[in-house]
């Protein structure tokens, strides 16, 4: 989450202004909260946000980019598709053994 709200901030006011159904200031406000304000962060929204917004703003910034920049969302398809697939069940790397 604060990744996606760190990228916020590098994304021209022009992009914002033609995609107003994204909520900018939402996601880099969440990003603030989790990164500056961790003893008060409301987890239920983080995991909320997580699991059901994540989802949808991937969907709406495919459509972005399939729109404005229609040579780079190919790419990204083609080098999606030589990526090996992970389902969400698998772990990613080495396992800590902790579940924080």
């Amino acid at each position: 989450m604060s990744i996606i709200g760190e990228a916020v901030g590098g994304i021209s006011d022009e992009t914002r202004a033609s995609t107003p159904e994204i909520p900018w200031k939402l996601i880099r406000g969440l990003r603030n909260n989790v990164v500056h304000r961790y003893f008060s962060v409301d987890w239920k929204i983080v995991h909320s946000a997580a699991t059901v917004n994540v989802p949808e703003l991937e969907r709406q910034v495919r459509d972005l980019l399939r729109r404005a920049y229609p040579d780079l969302f190919k790419r990204l398809e083609q080098e999606e598709s030589r990526a090996p697939t992970v389902s969400p069940d698998e772990h990613i790397g080495p396992s800590t053994g902790s579940h924080l």
